[in-house]
């Protein structure tokens, strides 16, 4: 059940902090990942728009059209008229026929103005995913309800980390933000901070100084996230699950996924990781892996 509940859940994102690698070692990195016997794991490479043509340089001879690696592009929010988005959105329209074996998948933009992101939505190519960032604030339930009302391919995203403690949104936020993604049936990703497993008190970066804090886990993330809408879980009830910093509490058995009394099917389990709770953008690849394997919920011998 761990392949079916974590299939290509981690998005790397060795581009940015606290990572911040060079587009050559990033790119480097992917390849490895995806012959490494963790692949299944493996999710998108993120990349941002103004660094778009140094990746299609470094990546054009690894990549394989028989094996496609799937991008997910950062681009900036809309504004104004729109030009800028537009524009964007014609870039991944002529990337995608022009390069065959790397090919962008989904986008990644901030929700700021509904009355300015709603008339750029037509524009989206085919087959392409939009996952607006949204902020914890009064406005989340709109926004919610607007992606709603929006429809597939347009989901949620929320930050959930940082390199500076004060990035790390309150388990109250997260609830908030997993209760009304499971309530209006909107899709969501997450981003940063999510490196380990289960909640606890991590260094924020890989400096030997760095300072700690107490990080939220993907496990925490992604298990709350499925029991939130298999059992119509209140906000309060999240919040206690995503609180947990003990591995022992979650379960990830060939017959079920949980939580404390919750639990949800096998089937239910890779439904909803499909068509729900999508991914977790993140820096490291072996880090999430590594530490699965140290918690015993992977076997040792699929080290890759």
């Amino acid at each position: 059940m761990i392949e079916g509940f974590l299939r290509e859940i981690v998005d790397y994102a060795g581009l940015f902090p606290p990572a911040g690698l060079e587009m050559s070692e990033a790119v480097k990195n992917y390849a490895e990942y995806r012959r490494s016997a963790d692949r299944w794991m493996l999710g998108r490479f993120v990349v941002p728009l103004a660094r778009l043509e140094s990746f299609r340089e470094n990546a054009f001879d690894l990549a394989s059209i028989a094996d496609p690696w799937p991008i997910s592009l950062l681009v900036p929010a809309p504004s104004g008229d729109g030009a800028e988005f537009f524009k964007a959105m014609q870039t991944i329209s002529e990337f995608n026929l022009q390069n065959p074996a790397l090919q962008i998948d989904s986008i990644e933009t901030k929700l700021e103005s509904l009355d300015v992101a709603e008339p750029v939505c037509a524009a989206v190519p085919d087959q392409v995913q939009v996952f607006w960032e949204i902020d914890f604030n009064e406005q989340l339930d709109e926004k919610i309800k607007w992606l709603q009302r929006m429809g597939k391919p347009h989901a949620a995203k929320m930050r959930t980390g940082g390199v500076q403690a004060s990035m790390i949104p309150t388990g109250d936020d997260v609830a908030k933000f997993l209760r009304a993604c499971a309530e209006h049936d909107v899709p969501f990703k997450a981003t940063a901070g999510l490196h380990h497993p289960v909640r606890n008190d991590f260094r924020l970066t890989y400096a030997a100084d760095a300072p700690t804090a107490t990080m939220h886990g993907f496990l925490n993330v992604f298990i709350a996230a499925l029991l939130a809408k298999t059992h119509f879980l209140t906000a309060e009830q999240i919040a206690v699950v995503f609180a947990s910093q003990t591995s022992t509490e979650f379960v990830i058995a060939d017959d079920r996924v949980g939580w404390g009394m919750w639990f949800v099917e096998p089937w239910a389990v890779e439904e909803l990781r499909r068509t729900f709770a999508i991914s977790f953008g993140s820096c490291s690849f072996v880090e999430p892996t590594s530490e699965l394997r140290q918690l015993g919920f992977m076997p040792l011998h699929q080290l890759g």
